[in-house]
């Protein structure tokens, strides 16, 4: 009988000790000359279709990834995009997270992570986060969590030395543009005020995590008030 491999705890031996980075669409890397920072770290992670950086942008944004995390989803989009989207991942890509649980009560994760990793075919390392970590995580923003909020619960999960994360803001798409490299994923309505909260209790609390400067501002500053009905 062949011995299957946890993918857990290989993911968890290639995290452990390292120097992580996070990296996020947010248009507040653009001029940031962060590419010597970013590549200084032991891993890169990026989500959705960050790993696939236009030229023009990696003075920004880094060249390397050898984690990415998507949500596995590809929609009603004609077929051959899954297959694209696999075909187009660099070689240096060591794995690809899927964002949810393949158990999801309100949503086929499972068949959407069954057919990325049929056309992975073994290519790519792969897993998706484990079904207990997504629940509390949930439990904790009463809301589905972005994929990048629910990398980052995920590998602080793990053994790692440091998170470092950037790239990401609360505020709405339509006030912070994605960069080229992640404009065609397909677009979600985060209740990112709802996460506002756990951020910032990490920002206090976890040791192994950092955010950069723009996120950090806006943990600090006050949530917005809630516009009341008028009488």
């Amino acid at each position: 009988m062949e011995r299957r491999v946890d993918p857990d705890s290989e993911f968890g031996r290639f995290v452990s000790r390292k120097y992580l980075v996070l990296v996020g669409p947010a248009s507040t890397l653009e001029g940031s000359r962060s590419h010597d920072f970013i590549e200084s770290h032991d891993l890169v992670i990026r989500v959705g279709r960050g790993h696939d950086i236009p030229p023009a942008e990696v003075p920004d944004l880094g060249r390397r990834t050898d984690i990415l995390y998507h949500t596995l989803w590809f929609g009603h989009r004609p077929g051959g995009e899954r297959e694209q989207f696999v075909a187009g991942i660099g070689a240096e890509v060591a794995w690809v997270c899927g964002a949810y649980p393949r158990l999801d009560l309100d949503h086929p994760h499972a068949r959407d992570a069954a057919a990325f990793e049929a056309a992975l075919g073994g290519s790519r390392r792969f897993r998706t986060v484990r079904l207990d970590r997504y629940l509390a995580l949930f439990r904790r923003v009463l809301t589905r969590p972005g994929t990048g909020l629910s990398a980052i619960h995920d590998l602080l999960g793990f053994d790692i030395a440091e998170l470092h994360v950037t790239g990401f803001t609360i505020a709405a798409p339509d006030s912070a543009q994605a960069h080229g490299s992640v404009a065609t994923e397909e677009a979600v309505d985060f209740d990112r005020e709802g996460q506002r909260p756990y951020l910032a209790a990490l920002a206090a609390a976890e040791p192994r995590i950092t955010f950069d400067s723009v996120l950090v501002e806006e943990l600090e500053a006050p949530p917005p008030q809630e516009l009341k009905p008028a009488e």
